[in-house]
């Protein structure tokens, strides 16, 4: 009777601190957001190595900017995104973006990345950089993007 007294008691006091501490709500939307910021960014990752324009786009917010460290613009909004990525697409006959090491906090993702791609039918890789990837979501999408070699 008292061993069972003395696990509700426990039990009762574990629920109503974990219910009374700001911290771990904020810790558990922290991590559902983490999780949310990483399912995007592979899902863009997929689709790029897919060359899905429509899946890649997808990801994307429609006032996206796309950056080269530290802030020279590249291309802003979803519809040069398109233009720039379909013409990369088609021109090459594989693309394969691979995350080599990660950091999430939050709505934001820094990715080590390796990028091979391949011009060749044979689909042998003729390029291949290593470079960071700092990826801001908003909404849902990625909204910016900073590409650092």
């Amino acid at each position: 009777m008292l061993v069972r007294y003395s696990a509700c008691l426990f039990a009762a006091l574990f629920i109503n601190v974990a219910s009374a501490n700001p911290k771990t709500t904020e810790n558990q939307e922290n991590n559902l957001t983490e999780q949310q910021t990483i399912h995007l960014v592979d899902k863009q990752i997929a689709a790029y190595n897919a060359r899905n324009i429509d899946a890649f786009a997808a990801t994307y917010h429609d006032d996206v900017e796309i950056y080269i460290y530290p802030n020279q613009l590249l291309l802003k909004g979803k519809t040069a995104l398109i233009e720039r990525y379909k013409q990369k697409f088609a021109a090459l006959t594989m693309l394969r973006a691979t995350s080599l090491q990660r950091i999430v906090k939050g709505n934001y993702l820094i990715d080590l990345e390796r990028a091979e791609s391949s011009t060749q039918p044979s689909q042998e890789i003729t390029r291949c950089v290593e470079l960071i990837a700092t990826y801001e979501i908003e909404d849902g999408l990625i909204k910016r993007v900073t590409f650092k070699r």
